[in-house]
């Protein structure tokens, strides 16, 4: 069951952000979270006076680029004339809803798949001809880490083929390209 406690589901672009705050008199607290692009002064409203510790997001409106988050805590529902108000700010977070670019030269026997992303790294690139079976493909230096990666794929495994190239970004950006191996 997907409302299991614990169990975690994922969305593309949403954000959950969990906190703990703690009253020593018992008295009932209420929060408000913010945000704002990392670099500007203006705190944006996410939500506001709420009792939940936990707020979810979606963040596929935002632009690419790093986000803060600020956090107010208050009692005033049991001090509404002396209510105590503490704040946190700090937490950074990534929004990157760009997929990745894909270009492609020729070496030789070798298509160069050359990827790259603006601001994180590259999960995976598969390959498949002629609508079949995606194939993984492995980065020339061994590991997919970076937000710069080039891949081969052998032209005579492919020649004649149609062949539809997809990468992967680590935010699960996904870009396609077709190629043409018989240049």
């Amino acid at each position: 069951d997907k409302n299991e406690p614990g169990k975690k589901v994922f969305r593309k672009g949403y954000r959950t952000v969990t906190w703990r705050a703690h009253d020593d008199n018992g008295d009932t607290l209420r929060h408000s979270l913010y945000f704002r692009r990392q670099g500007t002064q203006r705190w944006l409203r996410l939500r506001e006076n709420v009792d939940e510790t936990s707020v979810n997001f979606d963040t596929s409106q935002l632009p690419d680029g790093s986000y803060e988050l600020r956090l107010v805590t208050s009692d005033i529902i049991d001090n509404p004339d002396d209510a105590l108000t503490t704040s946190k700010e700090g937490v950074i977070f990534q929004v990157d809803n760009t997929p990745p670019s894909i270009a492609f030269t020729t070496q030789g026997d070798d298509v160069v798949i050359h990827v790259t992303d603006k601001l994180s790294p590259i999960g995976k690139v598969e390959y498949s001809a002629d609508a079949q079976k995606w194939v993984r493909l492995s980065a020339d230096d061994g590991i997919s880490d970076s937000p710069d990666e080039t891949f081969r794929l052998k032209r005579s495994a492919v020649q004649g083929k149609f062949v539809i190239v997809r990468a992967v970004d680590a935010f699960y950006n996904v870009a396609t390209q077709s190629i043409d191996v018989n240049q």
